[in-house]
């Protein structure tokens, strides 16, 4: 977490992490909330806030934030947070 931000970073191939951005991305569309998601070679990273709320953290990105890491350890995906 950094200040009023979820982040969660994974390193994954380019490939893989496509693959991870479409599963989460279905997720989102269900539950209508959306992360900023970063592509880069060999990770993929996640920032979840939320915007209506002046950018401040609630519920929903909590649980955005669980769903992420389940999505990414089902496509064995690393976490590069500490």
């Amino acid at each position: 977490m950094k200040g009023d931000e979820i982040t969660r970073s994974f390193g994954i191939r380019y490939h893989g992490g496509v693959a991870v951005i479409v599963h989460v991305a279905d997720i989102e569309r269900l539950i209508s909330h959306h992360a900023d998601i970063d592509l880069r070679w060999g990770e993929v990273r996640f920032s979840i806030t939320t915007h209506d709320a002046g950018r401040k953290l609630t519920e929903a990105d909590f649980d955005l934030a669980r769903r992420i890491d389940a999505i990414a350890q089902a496509h064995m995906a690393e976490p590069l947070d500490s």
